[in-house]
């Protein structure tokens, strides 16, 4: 699974700060701390971007490069919004009819994530140490998998 969304410098959303399950709350502070920390818009010079959200591939159906293939597309499909007169371009809802995107973000949470953002060429903008954040008294490094231990806002230019 593969959640993208449309952002600009002039309009930008949030998710609902409370969505009144604890854990989930917690994720949703870290990411909007991860993507406020590094200003992409200022930085590169940029008015729209796609966020891709959310990067997901079921257990069962792992190590076959579908998420991989999922973020290629979004890539591709980004690229071609650029072109004002392309079929995707034209497609799009009113409320993002016109947005030109030109970078691609996301928070890369695992390592496997990551590496698909290093070989698709995403720069790392922003890094920090799971062991920086806490849930229910413990880092969040003793709650997870050792192997991940970085959070990671990523972009690339389209």
């Amino acid at each position: 699974m593969c959640v993208n969304k449309i952002e600009n410098s002039s309009h930008t959303t949030e998710t609902e700060p409370n969505s009144g399950i604890p854990k989930m709350e917690k994720i949703g502070e870290i990411i909007h701390h991860m993507t406020t920390s590094y200003d992409v818009y200022k930085e590169w010079q940029v008015n729209c971007i796609i966020e891709l959200i959310f990067l997901s591939t079921r257990t069962e159906f792992s190590r076959r490069g579908l998420a991989l293939h999922l973020t290629e597309f979004i890539l591709d499909y980004g690229r071609k919004l650029k072109a004002e007169d392309s079929k995707e371009a034209l497609e799009l809802p009113a409320h993002v009819k016109g947005q030109r995107p030109e970078a691609i973000t996301s928070v890369f949470t695992s390592r496997f994530s990551q590496r698909i953002g290093e070989k698709l060429g995403f720069v790392t903008l922003f890094r920090e140490e799971y062991k920086k954040f806490s849930f229910e008294g413990e880092t969040l490094a003793k709650k997870i998998d050792p192997q991940h231990k970085y959070i990671i806002f990523a972009a690339k230019r389209l």
